[in-house]
């Protein structure tokens, strides 16, 4: 949604009293700098990323890494997010829940 869209959808609902969340997110990156504690911030980016299961307008989705720590980013963002598990959200254990898409999850 533009900012004309969330406008008209908040006055809509303030006419009608109703309780409303608007998600007017934007998609600033994450940036890593080559001081950075890597595994702390690939943690962060990976929680950031798989909020309401990555499919929320303000889930991170882009990160921006300096070349001296690229690799090592890289590498450990990719092993965080496979360690996850997909499934059932009422199972303990479970790290991301249903999708909207089967194409989302894949």
């Amino acid at each position: 949604g533009s900012t004309r869209a969330g406008k008209m959808v908040a006055s809509q609902a303030g006419e009608a009293l109703k309780k409303t969340v608007l998600e007017l997110g934007g998609s600033d990156p994450s940036i890593i700098l080559a001081d950075a504690d890597i595994r702390q911030a690939a943690e962060s980016c990976v929680n950031s990323r798989l909020l309401n299961s990555g499919q929320s307008c303000i889930a991170a989705k882009r990160f921006v890494i300096v070349e001296e720590v690229y690799d090592e980013f890289v590498s450990e963002f990719k092993r965080l997010m496979e360690s996850k598990k997909v499934g059932d959200p009422f199972e303990e254990g479970t790290d991301v829940g249903p999708m909207a898409r089967k194409d989302l999850r894949d």
